[in-house]
């Protein structure tokens, strides 16, 4: 499982609110540690929309073995997508 936090406004010092709306996607890596531009543009393995803040995802199977990166498919409406996110 790939869980996600998805953060908003800063509420107080230090501190970051949830988003929710948030669609997130998993993509393989291709092996060479770096998002390319074909990467970010792939279709994402899998989707997910977040909730509380929190987006997660199910990899099961021959996929365990794998490497992601994870996308920001689509931000809620006010908000950017983050086209460099991190890796899973």
């Amino acid at each position: 499982m790939i869980e996600v936090h998805t953060g908003g406004s800063r509420t107080e010092a230090g501190s970051v609110g949830g988003l929710d709306g948030v669609v997130l996607g998993i993509v393989p890596d291709d092996g060479d540690s770096t998002l390319s531009d074909a990467e970010f543009a792939a279709t994402p393995a899998a989707t997910c929309t977040s909730v509380g803040g929190l987006g997660t995802v199910t990899v099961s199977g021959a996929d365990l073995d794998r490497r992601y990166w994870v996308t920001q498919v689509s931000a809620p409406s006010g908000w950017i997508v983050n086209r460099r996110f991190a890796r899973a």
